[in-house]
């Protein structure tokens, strides 16, 4: 599956997967919070599945959790209502670091970002969706019937 990354706010970097037509919402739900499990498990050092703050000792979240009905997103290049108004901004994995903010992109330097950008981030997002099939649960060794 494609992965596309976006920014939000605070300390927080949005990573999406687009999905086709096929299993269930539930059965998808089910599935990304197992893959979450076991991302958390194999690079436990770096990201956790955990809720609370405090229990992640300073890991990233894996947020299974916004995968609901009741969940939105922001949409891209939306400004926030923050100080120095940032910018939910569609980014390339080769410019994420540790030495980036997530509340970096604003509204005075998205513009030249644009610029600068030889091409759209996330100009295969549009024909990059892919069903979740059983093969892929069981690959998690995941109990899932998809």
């Amino acid at each position: 599956m494609n992965k596309f990354a976006r920014s939000l706010i605070g300390a927080a970097f949005l990573t999406l997967a687009v999905g086709a037509a096929g299993p269930s919402f539930a059965e998808t739900r089910a599935w990304v919070e197992e893959l979450s499990h076991t991302i958390a498990g194999v690079a436990g050092d770096l990201v956790s599945a955990q809720w609370e703050k405090k229990e992640r000792g300073g890991r990233a979240r894996l947020d299974y959790t916004q995968n609901a009905r009741n969940k939105t997103l922001v949409a891209p290049y939306s400004v926030r209502a923050s100080g120095g108004a940032p910018v939910s901004v569609p980014i390339a994995w080769d410019e994420l670091s540790k030495a980036l903010p997530s509340d970096h992109f604003t509204v005075m330097n998205v513009p030249a970002r644009l610029k600068r950008l030889r091409h759209d981030p996330w100009e295969a997002y549009g024909r990059s969706a892919r069903r979740v099939t059983a093969e892929m649960g069981q690959r998690l060794n995941s109990p899932l019937k998809i």
